[in-house]
């Protein structure tokens, strides 16, 4: 008994001195689950609860924000630089929006006509009229800084208000022989045009159609001209006025007070012609005095009338019917007077010869 007691003892101890030299991780593997978890964590990482002893705890979820709390919003990127479009207020959006014009080959359609740009001419072509535009409305007019001139083909009709509103370079226009009629505003501001030779057949001229025209020096009107607009011809330079028609033609049309068309420097069919007070006067290049209108004609100083100039070149003189009498000194010393002094329907030679 005591012997075996003393056989234990000593295994005991050699078990205890067994265990001072081996590591701890021998009786954890041998003691099963429980404390040893703690020991195998070197790295002070904490226990995932509820996962299996021996295996690797699954990696934690990323938490997600609280929903109550607003997620702060990006800072916006900032575009490269140079690439904000600027808008500039002061330009119109016809010039901003300009391409290139349309070209001979590849001439644009408006309406019944078609427009392209060439060497700085501007060419409207079809059969019709140009339509009726707005202010600064018209398909060429973002191109007004390049035209130069401007030519209508033998199709064209009538000229549509605003047509041209605004070409300030045109020097140079060119009519279609079928045009009877230039709209209102059509040749506005068309600052450096000179002059303009109206085509044969043309009636009106709207208002305002050539206002603003500032070099226009000398315009040649048609026989066939019946109405001339208010300001047709305001605030231009006209030095010069041809007329292919008499005066007698001239004084039916109606030409607004204000037309800005100076009759003093108006070139007519005929050598010499004027106004004394209602009355029109005019010498033909044969010699022959018409002088017609409503009323009496004005008495005169001697060689004061107005045709003074002419009265050694006047052969013939008629008075009009709606002349009720004949100034003094209106015809002394007209001296190629033959016997031809006709007055309304009645030869009155007696009467000629005592004024």
């Amino acid at each position: 008994m005591k012997r075996t007691l003393k056989k234990t003892v000593a295994l005991l101890m050699v078990l205890v001195m067994l265990s001072a030299l081996l590591p701890m991780e021998v009786f954890a593997g041998s003691a099963g689950a429980g404390p040893a978890a703690v020991f195998e964590d070197e790295t002070n990482e904490e226990a995932v609860p509820g996962a299996p002893a021996g295996e690797e705890p699954a990696p934690e979820e990323e938490a997600l924000p609280d929903e109550e709390a607003p997620a702060e919003e990006a800072p916006p990127v900032p575009e490269p630089a140079g690439e904000e479009e600027a808008e500039p207020a002061s330009v119109p959006d016809a010039v901003i929006t300009a391409g290139d014009p349309p070209t001979a080959g590849d001439p644009e359609i408006y309406g019944n006509i078609t427009w392209y740009i060439s060497g700085h001419v501007l060419y409207v072509e079809g059969t019709g009229d140009i339509p009726d535009m707005g202010q600064e409305s018209a398909p060429w007019y973002p191109y007004k800084d390049s035209v130069e001139a401007i030519v209508m083909g033998e199709g064209i009709a009538d000229i549509g208000d605003y047509a041209f509103h605004g070409l300030e370079g045109v020097t140079s226009v060119t009519f279609s022989p079928n045009t009877e009629e230039i709209g209102d505003y059509a040749f506005y501001d068309v600052w450096y045009l000179p002059s303009a030779v109206f085509p044969e057949g043309l009636k009106e001229i709207g208002d305002y159609a050539f206002y603003d025209c500032r070099y226009l020096d000398e315009i040649s009107l048609p026989a066939s001209i019946e109405t001339i607009g208010s300001m047709a011809f305001g605030n231009c330079s006209l030095r010069t006025v041809n007329y292919a028609g008499t005066a007698v033609m001239w004084v039916q049309v109606d030409v607004a007070d204000d037309a800005g068309i100076p009759e003093s420097n108006m070139n007519l069919d005929c050598r010499a012609w004027g106004r004394t007070g209602a009355l029109v006067w005019q010498l033909s290049e044969d010699g022959a005095f018409l002088i017609f209108g409503e009323g009496d004609m004005p008495d005169y100083e001697a060689f004061s009338a107005p045709w003074r100039m002419f009265l050694s070149s006047i052969s013939s003189i008629t008075i009009g019917d709606g002349i009720t009498s004949i100034g003094a000194y209106a015809f002394y010393e007209c001296q190629l007077l033959t016997d031809d002094y006709t007055v309304g329907q009645r030869e009155t030679q007696e009467e000629a010869e005592n004024h």
